[in-house]
């Protein structure tokens, strides 16, 4: 892990401020809608008994009795949300001031490792590198790297969000500008989809999912990215983790995630938590002031300074997919 990088690497310090005044009001947006907002049953299961697990920024998490996804209910509707994403400030924020400057990192440590582990999963699952499908392209990043690596013949970026589409478009990339409900009349027979950091923000994340195998043809592969709420860095910090913010809605864990995909009609052929910030996420947050309570292990653990017992660390919670970031593949099960 000698390539490893930190939190501050992607989410550089001197932003700190600006963004979370950025978060703030988008909170007091939201809350503003708040009779608006729905019940809703667990997202992976269906189920209806949950309990509350916590209260953050006036909304309700809940812990699904059944599969122990953690989900907001109440939450906002999909067409509060649709509104909320096209005037988001925080968005705007990162638009104009933190992926600009962390850009270069993120292509080096996150987004080319990412383009070579979804080309290593189709071959080691016998997928074809004809044509990709991205749901949820953003500022482009990942297509422009796909692109330039040739390791897929053909790349197509679905993104709804006009100014998102067209910062895609600037890097040359093949655009559809429409929801993923729409995108089937002009791309289909995809033989990988993939959707990065998106699942945890939808109100009905299976709707999602049904809409992108939609796009899939015979022996495909689909692959997910979230957080996973039962790594390391959620449950050390819990309600003081950043991950629990009032965008995401849905916090699947390996075995949520695995149910409910085979629900859908998918086959779950490899899930894995590949994180690599775990351990400097809650070290940092400690030293500014958070507190671990009574577990003597964790202010041990985080008070060391030597960098290769904090990197086995992190291996260990990749290794034991207790990190908590979320890969999964999955491909249709043909009937």
């Amino acid at each position: 892990m000698a390539d490893q990088f930190s939190e501050s690497d992607i989410r550089p310090i001197n932003f700190e401020s600006g963004q979370k005044q950025a978060l703030e009001q988008d909170i007091e947006w939201l809350l503003e809608r708040k009779d608006s907002f729905v019940k809703v049953s667990c997202p992976a299961c269906g189920s209806d008994r949950s309990r509350t697990l916590f209260h953050k920024y006036g909304l309700t998490y809940r812990e699904c009795d059944n599969c122990e996804t953690l989900y907001i209910s109440p939450r906002p509707t999909g067409k509060i949300l649709e509104e909320f994403y096209k005037n988001s400030k925080n968005y705007a924020f990162w638009a104009k001031y933190i992926y600009p400057q962390s850009e270069k990192i993120r292509k080096t440590k996150i987004v080319t490792p990412r383009v070579q582990r979804i080309s290593t999963l189709a071959e080691e699952y016998g997928i074809s590198k004809n044509k990709i499908v991205e749901v949820g392209a953003g500022f482009g990043t990942f297509g422009q790297v796909i692109v330039e690596s040739g390791e897929f013949n053909h790349y197509y970026a679905v993104e709804p969000t006009p100014d998102l589409a067209r910062e895609c478009e600037a890097k040359g990339l093949n655009v559809i500008m429409e929801p993923i409900e729409k995108a089937y009349l002009e791309v289909t027979n995809a033989d990988v989809v993939v959707s990065f950091e998106v699942i945890e923000h939808l109100f009905n994340p299976k709707d999602f999912i049904k809409k992108c195998t939609s796009l899939m043809g015979p022996n495909s592969l689909l692959i997910l990215t979230c957080p996973n709420w039962k790594g390391f860095e959620t449950q050390v910090l819990m309600e003081g983790s950043d991950t629990f913010d009032a965008e995401h809605l849905n916090y699947f864990s390996p075995s949520s995630m695995k149910l409910c995909l085979e629900s859908l009609g998918l086959e779950v052929l490899k899930l894995f938590t590949p994180g690599e910030i775990d351990v400097d996420i809650v070290k940092s947050k400690i030293e500014k002031g958070f507190e671990v309570k009574e577990d003597k292990f964790i202010q041990y653990l985080t008070s060391r300074t030597d960098k290769e017992t904090l990197n086995n660390f992190q291996r260990f919670l990749q290794k034991n997919n207790l990190s908590t970031h979320m890969w999964v593949a999955a491909k249709k099960i043909d009937l």
